[in-house]
């Protein structure tokens, strides 16, 4: 489902291809570094997107180490080239 609402919503809104370049850039915020669960999580959604017929590109993995708020902030942003 979490795929298949990215995709729509890449698709249906040129505007959030920021750098026109029609590929899906994404980052992943992992809470718990290489946790099974979320990695599979990860995967599926991500290839849901591409079987919507969407480019993606992995832009950068962030451990967040279970910190809350962790992402959240400009320096992280920064730090993911977002």
């Amino acid at each position: 489902m979490q795929g298949e609402i990215a995709a729509d919503a890449f698709k249906e809104n040129p505007d959030a291809d920021k750098n026109g370049d029609g590929v899906f850039q994404y980052v992943v915020l992992e809470g718990e570094a290489g946790h099974q669960d979320a990695i599979v999580r990860t995967e599926y959604a991500v290839s849901t997107i591409i079987d919507n017929g969407v480019e993606v590109e992995k832009a950068r993995v962030r451990d967040c180490e279970l910190e809350p708020g962790a992402g959240a902030d400009q320096d992280d942003a920064d730090a993911c080239g977002i």
